[in-house]
């Protein structure tokens, strides 16, 4: 079967000395783990695999694991590579969307706040504290876990998420 989905990379490991193993976070199917095969010889389709890269992506999609068929990159946030800060921000977001989204299921809201606060941090405009704690505040929120959307103090978020899936978050 083959899928046509829109998503961001949000983990990549090597398999072998050609393939690559990406996972995607995509509006439509949730989190998706697809091969990029032969991507190490193909520099152009690796640089279209940078994580937090948002891009339509064509899946040929067999069991649980596809195959990467095309790439188009929608969008480029090289203001998260460009800092330190953001990059590891962005890297916190992933980890907190992957610990409350199990694989194959779709999940509009968190997909729509993760994109925001994504391209938040692309344009360093922000401060790090505050974002996190507006970050936390709408993923309750969109998780049902909150009454209203409203910044929320790290440590009451990790409690909550451990109460809410009994996962400890870093």
């Amino acid at each position: 079967m083959r899928i046509t989905t829109n998503g961001f990379v949000v983990h990549k490991q090597d398999l072998n000395d050609f393939d690559i193993l990406v996972t995607l976070f995509s509006q439509e199917h949730g989190l998706l783990k697809a091969v990029a095969q032969r991507a190490k010889k193909k520099p152009q389709l690796l640089a279209q695999l940078e994580l937090f890269q948002e891009a339509a992506f064509i899946i040929n999609r067999t069991d649980a694991l596809g195959v990467i068929y095309q790439v188009d990159p929608i969008a480029f946030l090289p203001g998260i590579r460009d800092s330190y800060d953001s990059y590891m921000l962005a890297s916190h977001f992933t980890i907190v969307t992957k610990t409350l989204l199990p694989f194959d299921m779709p999940h509009t809201a968190l997909y729509s706040i993760y994109r925001q606060y994504l391209f938040l941090l692309s344009d360093n405009a922000y401060n790090s504290k505050q974002i996190c704690l507006d970050f936390y505040g709408d993923v309750l929120y969109a998780e049902g876990l909150a009454i209203e959307k409203k910044p929320i103090a790290k440590a009451r978020f990790r409690q909550i998420i451990y109460e809410y899936c009994g996962v400890t978050l870093e």
